[in-house]
């Protein structure tokens, strides 16, 4: 029997059923509300790691790929900060822009570069132009005058120009130039002797003992302004009226060349970044030097891998400083016979002689090639003063040293004067008569 409308059971059993329905309604409305709050959180938390990642690729991935091809040493970059998104299509997209940013980046410091490293050489070239230009002018004072003040400040302005002679050719070897033109085999001696005259406090170089080699011709030029750079880096920052002492170490395998100064020594840090430009393994860029370039180790590093000689600032001098060595293998060194300069036929010329006594009077001011070589435990046999290759040639200092010993009268101003003009032009003819004759034999 149907219940009537007119019948209260009737209406408790539509009433229990739209109870019954609105709350099936309402349960699943629920649900569905908390999945929908549950995505919504899902994708806040997917955009704020999305977002994440993007602060990461701008602030962390870009700069340090930036800063590994600016430096030269491209070593990636670090991997995405969150993992759940990898293999997906955003983090891919991030991928590819690093690597067009790679390929960019890479273009743009290659062409500043090339650019940078073709514009420096240019003005170098400019440079050894005036240079020589000067050396030239500095000669036909030589040969002109006679006054002993006059040839003193020609000295200077020659030791000057000896010293941005330098400077240009550290710069070229940046460039990817020769340092220099090729010489003959010279004594190592002579070699060192060659960078000392090439800084500025040569005055304060002392150089013990005399190895029993030479270098060969084709790294003559190289070892003379790596030591030189060497040498000035030990002056520079050591105090001024200290010494640098220079010694030699003989191996089985080749010849060290040991630099102590008084330095303040490296720092671990500054040891590491020394050793890294000295092994010539990391790529010297001239737009990375920055407004007040450091050309000394880059250099000394380009010019070791190149020519295959080995550097290192590593150790602690005696005296608290940096001990630097330069170690020449055997297959850049030839043997020197120490009688050989005794052979000469005629001795010394004319000039030469009037140099020697110029010396012994104590009255001349040396030029920079010549006075570097009065360092201690020098004594060598009588040569002239310049060789072929224009390095200081060795002479034996024990005479030079007793001469003054013996006088009691100092020389008149008149023979001092005539001395002065014969040493100095004695120097320059014979630097000029000996390079004209390598000329002939290289030709």
């Amino acid at each position: 029997m149907t219940p009537s409308p007119q019948d209260p059971l009737f209406w408790a059993l539509i009433l229990a059923v739209v109870l019954v329905g609105s709350g099936v309604l309402i349960r699943r409305y629920r649900l569905a509300a908390r999945d929908a709050e549950e995505r919504i959180r899902a994708l806040r938390r997917e955009i704020d790691i999305r977002d994440a990642e993007a602060r990461h690729l701008v602030h962390t991935r870009v700069p340090t790929l930036v800063r590994g091809i600016w430096q030269g040493r491209d070593t990636g970059v670090p991997a995405a900060f969150h993992p759940a998104l990898a293999g997906t299509p955003f983090l891919a997209t991030h991928e590819a822009v690093l690597q067009q940013f790679r390929e960019v980046a890479t273009q743009a410091t290659g062409r500043a570069e090339d650019g940078a490293k073709a514009a420096v050489s240019t003005v170098t070239r400019s440079m050894q132009g005036l240079l020589n230009d000067t050396t030239n002018a500095i000669d036909a004072m030589l040969r002109r005058h006679h006054d002993p003040a006059v040839l003193a400040d020609a000295n200077d302005i020659d030791h000057a120009s000896s010293q941005l002679v330098r400077r240009a050719q550290a710069v070229n070897v940046l460039t990817g130039s020769w340092p220099g033109r090729q010489r003959r085999d010279s004594p190592l001696l002579d070699v060192v002797r060659g960078g000392v005259s090439k800084i500025r406090d040569y005055d304060r170089v002392k150089i013990t003992g005399e190895p029993a080699y030479g270098v060969v011709s084709g790294s003559v030029e190289p070892v003379v302004l790596a030591i030189a750079e060497l040498l000035d880096n030990a002056a520079r920052h050591s105090e001024p009226g200290s010494d640098v002492q220079v010694w030699f170490v003989q191996a089985h395998n080749g010849v060290s060349v040991m630099i102590d100064d008084s330095g303040v020594g490296l720092k671990p840090e500054a040891k590491e970044a020394a050793a890294r430009l000295l092994t010539g393994e990391e790529e010297v860029r001239l737009t990375q030097l920055g407004s007040r370039p450091k050309f000394g180790f880059p250099v000394v590093g380009v010019l070791a891998k190149r020519y295959g000689f080995r550097v290192s600032v590593d150790q602690e001098s005696i005296y608290g400083g940096v001990r630097a060595g330069l170690f020449l293998p055997s297959a850049l060194l030839v043997t020197v016979d120490s009688e050989e300069p005794r052979a000469r036929p005629h001795g010394r010329t004319g000039d030469e002689r009037a140099a020697g006594a110029a010396e012994a009077d104590g009255k001349a001011t040396e030029p920079a090639d010549v006075a570097a070589t009065s360092a201690p435990g020098a004594e060598d046999a009588d040569e002239p003063l310049l060789r072929a290759d224009g390095l200081p040639q060795r002479r034996r200092r024990t005479t030079a040293r007793a001469l003054p010993e013996e006088r009691t009268v100092p020389a008149p101003p008149v023979r001092t004067s005539r001395n002065v003009g014969a040493f100095a032009r004695g120097v320059r003819n014979a630097q000029d008569r000996r390079t004209s004759e390598s000329e002939r034999e290289d030709d």
